[in-house]
């Protein structure tokens, strides 16, 4: 019988994985996640803008954009040598990025505006797994929407 990875998605024989997924690494990488996912909880964190636009949009939160981008925080990013700092920079000010939004007369449209500018590049960037790019150009809309909303 095969069965997808609860990780990667990939499909493989039930009787060679473990515990639902493909391989060990998936296994690991996926408590590691849910580890993560419990400790930004507890810390307020997460991925705000990302999180925000796909709520505005009624997405739930384990959408595809959502579990990538989470996927690919906690293990491409936190691997790179700039990783836990940008990471922390980006807890400091995203939420303060979406509040300004929320305060909007009509916040759907500039999280529409997001999604379209730059979440949907990333995601596909992500999906090919150009991580360096779709990293780039995710902090290319930080600096964008902190220039937008935090220096004015």
């Amino acid at each position: 019988m095969t069965q997808n990875c609860l990780w990667c998605n990939k499909e493989y024989n039930a009787g060679d994985g473990v515990w639902g997924y493909c391989s060990k690494k998936c296994a690991e990488e996926a408590k590691a996640s849910e580890r993560k996912k419990a400790d930004d909880k507890k810390s307020g964190g997460g991925c705000f803008i990302t999180t925000a636009v796909c709520q505005s949009l009624g997405k739930p939160d384990d959408c595809e954009e959502l579990m990538l981008f989470r996927q690919v925080r906690d293990t491409w990013l936190l691997d790179q040598p700039h990783g836990e700092s940008d990471i922390a920079e980006y807890y400091r000010i995203a939420p303060q990025i979406c509040a300004k939004i929320e305060a909007l007369p009509d916040p759907l449209e500039t999280y529409l505006k997001i999604e379209k500018t730059w979440i949907s590049p990333v995601l596909s960037k992500f999906r090919e797994r150009d991580y360096e790019g779709g990293y780039s150009t995710y902090r290319n809309m930080v600096n964008e929407l902190s220039a937008q909303f935090l220096l004015t």
